[in-house]
């Protein structure tokens, strides 16, 4: 079968009716050669001058064929072959759903940290795709701050959802969310100024909360969902200090949950096991860990994985979902007020705000890490009987588990 193809493939006198005819074979004979082990056969179809038809979905068949064969290499743990697939064609570049593809395949075949840099700085669409929140989230926070600060692009603002802009942004977010969680003082000005220096919507509560004290820094993150230690990417649709409640999305679009990545979810996310059951005889079966050992060596011999902190990623594992963490912050900073400093510094106007929002956070925050009810009864509590005369105890009636 492939001999009698390539004889079609090089036929000088191929008619324009069989120009579609040949762009199809032409994306069946790579894989028939992968399958067949002839990788440089393989890689010699892809830069072979093949007149592609002008009707969809002929138009992307090329790029389609070339990242399919770049992550059949990557499935296989085989990066170095991975790497000649996009080697070959220094222009290369596609265009809609497989520069997606493309740029997701770019980052994971890095081969150096400054491929791996490169391949950053230039990203252009939202990486929402796990393969890569799944590194992502397991880098330290400096790490995260000096990669927010390679983007080749600036100007993002509230009403504007430019989707590389907003990727740079995640990552700054993340970094400043995870200093403030462990106490370090310098990196929350770093990645502070950092966010700054990407958005130019002229917002500056976070500089004005960075100026106050602890509770000024809670009242900021009860105020703002979407700062969280971890990246999930489509939450900046309205801006990246949007206030905006997901009241459908509890888990993924408002206050974090715990935070639990792992070296087992990364390989487990560039494996590359993409198929629909109807696409394939139900007899069929995929084994899946057929080139597991090959792909893991390959995974922690990426550039990027040399970085991870272990003793960063454990800290931030003990620290519980949001609508708990930042309850328990509130609910000790009205105990210590009304007890020994009331007298001695008069009251603190904040106070009910922040208990109103932290229950706000325990009914719209996190549902999955467990019930609420504890904490979120207690700022109810302490809000109606210590100020029952203010707004945000009329606007709280009810607390949440």
């Amino acid at each position: 079968i492939i001999s009698e193809s390539y004889k079609v493939l090089d036929d000088p006198y191929i008619t324009q009716a069989q120009i579609n005819f040949r762009s199809r074979l032409w994306s069946f004979l790579v894989p028939a050669e992968l399958m067949a082990g002839h990788n440089d056969e393989a890689i010699r179809l892809l830069s072979k001058e093949i007149v592609f038809g002008n009707t969809y979905p002929d138009f992307r068949l090329r790029d389609k064929i070339i990242n399919d064969t770049a992550e059949w290499f990557i499935h296989r743990g085989e990066y170095e072959w991975g790497r000649k697939v996009y080697a070959k064609d220094a222009h290369y570049k596609p265009s809609g759903f497989e520069a997606r593809r493309y740029e997701v395949n770019r980052l994971i075949l890095a081969n150096t940290l400054e491929d791996f840099n490169i391949s950053v700085s230039f990203l252009q669409h939202a990486v929402e795709e796990k393969e890569l929140t799944s590194l992502f989230d397991l880098l330290p926070k400096e790490e995260l701050l000096r990669l927010s600060q390679l983007s080749s692009k600036r100007g993002y603002h509230h009403e504007t959802t430019d989707p590389a802009d907003a990727f740079f942004l995640s990552l700054g977010k993340m970094a400043f969310t995870r200093s403030w969680l462990l106490g370090d003082e310098d990196m929350m000005v770093k990645s502070a100024l950092g966010l700054e220096n990407i958005d130019l919507s002229g917002d500056k509560s976070l500089l004005n909360a960075l100026d106050g004290d602890d509770m000024d820094m809670t009242l900021f993150f009860l105020r703002h969902p979407r700062m969280r230690p971890y990246g999930v990417n489509f939450d900046l649709q309205q801006g990246w200090l949007s206030s905006t409640i997901d009241v459908y999305n509890h888990n993924d679009n408002n206050w974090w949950c715990n935070y639990k990545p792992d070296i087992a979810g990364l390989e487990d996310a560039w494996s590359f096991i993409k198929y629909n059951d109807y696409n394939i005889n139900s007899a069929i079966t995929v084994d899946k860990e057929l080139f597991a050992k090959e792909r893991r060596a390959a995974i922690l011999a990426h550039p990027a994985v040399h970085l991870i902190d272990q003793g960063e990623i454990n800290r931030l594992a003990e620290i519980p979902n949001a609508p708990e963490y930042l309850s328990k912050k509130v609910i000790a900073a009205a105990g210590l007020k009304h007890y020994f400093l009331k007298a001695l510094l008069g009251e603190d106007k904040r106070i009910p705000e922040a208990l109103h929002l932290s229950v706000r956070a325990t009914r719209y925050g996190c549902n999955r890490d467990g019930k609420h009810g504890d904490y979120s009864y207690k700022s109810f509590k302490i809000l109606h009987q210590s100020y029952k005369d203010s707004v945000w105890t009329a606007a709280t009636p009810y607390w949440f588990n």
